[in-house]
């Protein structure tokens, strides 16, 4: 009797003990399968919040253009309007042509040329300017632009013998109406005005009011 008792006690404690395990292994699977679903329903959420995301994007592009159209059609509109209350087509070619006509005409004039010897150190010239180039006396070629013959433009003639005659004294030939562009040197070959001065005759002198600007080449 008291052997049938103790194998009953040892078979239910093995039992008991067994379905305990049995519920702990249960318990943590249903604690994996939840979190499992957690973790999804989280993902769902975020990819749910970032279409939302770009769905709001979407919609204030849309606007922005909707904006940005509405302002060209405007625009287009009122060049419409200036184009209607301007003046016609044959009105604007005719002034055009008008216009070009005068400026080849003014073009179309020969302004008188002068050649100038070495200038004085006071940034004058004497009123000896010859209609003929002669290389070894002048220097600078003036070019009148005025009716009166008072105003003219001048550049450094760029001569084998005057480039020579400068380069030997620059202070004399060079300096009292030409600013250099660059360094002047035993290098140098020629003398290019890349900016021609200005001048203006009063009585029997012209005196120069803006000096050239040269570029000596090497």
């Amino acid at each position: 009797m008291e052997i049938g008792i103790a194998v009953f006690v040892i078979v239910w404690l093995y039992f008991t003990v067994k379905a305990r395990n049995r519920k702990k292994e249960h318990d943590a699977t249903i604690a994996e399968l939840t979190k499992k679903l957690s973790a999804s329903e989280y993902a769902m959420v975020s990819v749910q919040t970032d279409s939302n995301n770009k769905l709001k994007q979407f919609e204030a592009k849309y606007l922005e253009l909707a904006i940005e159209y509405e302002r060209l059609i405007n625009k287009y509109n009122s060049l419409i309007e200036n184009i209607e209350s301007s003046k016609s087509l044959t009105e604007l070619k005719k002034e055009v042509l008008d216009e070009g006509s005068k400026s080849i005409e003014s073009n179309s004039k020969i302004l008188p040329v002068l050649y100038f010897p070495v200038p004085n150190r006071n940034s004058t010239f004497p009123n000896a300017g010859s209609t003929a180039f002669n290389a070894s006396q002048h220097m600078y070629q003036f070019t009148i632009v005025n009716e009166q013959g008072t105003k003219a433009r001048f550049s450094f003639i760029n001569h084998e013998l005057t480039t020579k005659d400068a380069l030997n004294d620059p202070q004399v030939y060079l300096r009292p109406v030409c600013s250099y562009e660059n360094s002047i040197s035993s290098e140098t070959k020629q003398i290019t005005t890349i900016e021609e001065g200005w001048a203006e005759k009063n009585g029997n002198v012209w005196t120069v009011t803006q000096k050239a600007m040269i570029h000596f080449e090497y």
